[in-house]
């Protein structure tokens, strides 16, 4: 079966959820909606949450069709559902059954849009995954409004036969719905529906009733409908549940960037120690150059004259010189900044040791960007910004806000993927640790195995429990000459 790598997977459903967000609300550029956390799918109306998982995890094509159902199903609640307290219910079976319509209705509004191709098979396919991945039982009156989230995308089960005329009769009330109130009408027709007594059904002469529990089929028997705030439902998630094959993580993640004046103060003037070591900007060259050396070698016959060698030309024609490359691989590099509050204390060593870093790879001709983050993360340099021009930002960083290192690392690798260098590296100035240090670990890992190493650079703390093996305590900027290469060369 076709798989993909997790990070493919994420972009191809963030893409089309901003693409989704450019049809149904075009001009709307700031609706950011996405946010990736846990191993569930629900909104608050604003922000989507899907599952987050690993960016080497692999996610078979199945499961991407399910996330891309999940994400669609999200969509349709905040582009088309109501939120507010008059849609909350003390009538918890109410609640549920309304949950249900308005799922049933927003599906279809997508559907008919015909703005998002395939969507109907989609929700289809989530359907089917929801009724199988665990036995339903159909006796419990709390799974009714499951079953009729399975009747509206066109599936059925061995629910009471007693539902069906009720559901066949709200389908057409629910493709005329206009919102989420004609919904909670709708709803409440349905549960009146179900506490009216049952039909008194004769059974046949010689043949058992098809809804006596005797007969084999125990589903058709329907238990008690409960009564108003009746609080103990217990039925099936009517909204779908989700974990990839490859798992998932807890940590939140959503790669939201923010303008560079965010942690600009033109009023601030930091102390920038531009004293670069010759060993760090040689070493550096020499790891990251596209063309490390390059010479000429006398002797030949044939290639260019040599001058020098014009006065043995009477007893050899060995007086051509040729020229010789050595090449290196092409490198992109992103340098990672945290700027939290509590950076202010070590803020003179931190943009030292990025101007440090930073200049060497600019006189090796490495592409770098500069990211800063905090609570979110900021693009401070570009990779085609020179970085002449950038450096007098340093002098006006100004430290703010919480650590949200996980966030800001995935936002860099992000950011590498879409180089086309043979080599690209990470480099994270940092004083900590940040909200969720397991999870930064493990994106770490996660990008060594994509190709992408970083390198933790403590300013006066090891980070090495975070990083890894590939990280440096930089107390003084000579640090970085004397220590730093040896671990650039195990990542690089």
């Amino acid at each position: 079966m076709k798989s993909f790598k997790g990070y493919e997977v994420r972009d191809a459903i963030d893409h089309t959820i901003r693409r989704a967000r450019s049809l149904f609300r075009p001009g709307n550029d700031r609706w950011n909606p996405i946010r990736w956390f846990g191993d569930g799918a629900y909104t608050d109306g604003t922000v989507i949450t899907l599952p987050n998982f690993l960016d080497d995890a692999v996610i078979p094509h199945d499961e991407f069709r399910r996330l891309q159902a999940f994400a669609l199903h999200e969509l349709g609640h905040v582009i088309f559902s109501k939120f507010g307290p008059q849609y909350f219910f003390t009538d918890a079976f109410l609640s549920r059954m309304h949950n249900a319509v308005e799922d049933i209705w927003m599906e279809g509004e997508i559907v008919k849009s015909n703005l998002i191709p395939g969507s109907g098979e989609l929700f289809h396919e989530l359907g089917e995954h929801c009724m199988s991945s665990s036995p339903v039982d159909w006796t419990n009156p709390h799974n009714i409004a499951f079953a009729l989230v399975c009747f509206g995308r066109g599936l059925h089960s061995n629910w009471s036969p007693r539902l069906n005329p009720i559901f066949a009769a709200a389908m057409p009330m629910i493709e005329a719905s206009t919102g989420s109130g004609d919904n909670m009408v709708i709803a409440k027709w349905i549960v009146d529906q179900l506490r009216l007594p049952p039909p008194e059904e004769a059974p046949s002469s010689g043949n058992p009733s098809s809804g006596d529990p005797s007969n084999g089929d125990p589903s058709n028997d329907l238990g008690p409908i409960p009564a108003d705030f009746d609080k103990n439902d217990g039925g099936v998630p009517i909204e779908p549940q989700f974990e990839t094959s490859a798992g998932t993580l807890p940590s939140a993640r959503r790669e939201k960037v923010v303008k560079e004046s965010a942690f600009i103060n033109d009023s601030r003037n930091n102390f920038v120690d531009t004293n670069v070591s010759g060993r760090l900007r040689f070493d550096v060259r020499k790891l990251f150059e596209k063309t490390d050396h390059y010479g000429w070698e006398a002797g030949y016959r044939s290639g260019t004259i040599n001058s020098n060698r014009l006065a043995v030309y009477q007893t050899s024609g060995n007086v051509f010189k040729r020229r010789y490359d050595e090449e290196g691989i092409d490198s992109a590099v992103v340098l990672l900044v945290d700027l939290s509050s509590s950076m202010e204390s070590t803020i003179s060593p931190l943009v030292s040791a990025v101007y440090a870093v930073g200049a060497s790879l600019a006189a090796a001709n490495v592409p770098t960007a500069v990211v800063a983050f905090a609570g979110n993360a900021s693009i401070l340099k570009t990779f085609s910004e020179p970085w002449k021009r950038f450096v007098p930002k340093l002098r006006k960083l100004e430290p703010c806000g919480s650590t949200y290192d996980y966030d800001a690392l995935c936002f860099a690798q992000k950011l590498l993927r879409s180089r086309s260098e043979s080599r690209r590296v990470v480099f994270a100035f940092t004083d900590g640790e940040g909200h969720s240090p397991a999870s930064v670990t493990a994106q770490v890992k996660s990008g060594e195995r994509l190709g992408i190493p970083t390198i933790g650079v403590g300013i006066g703390y090891d980070v090495q429990a975070v990083y890894g093996p590939n990280s440096v305590r930089v107390d003084k900027i000579s640090d970085l000459a004397t220590v730093a290469l040896n671990q650039i060369k195990l990542a690089a």
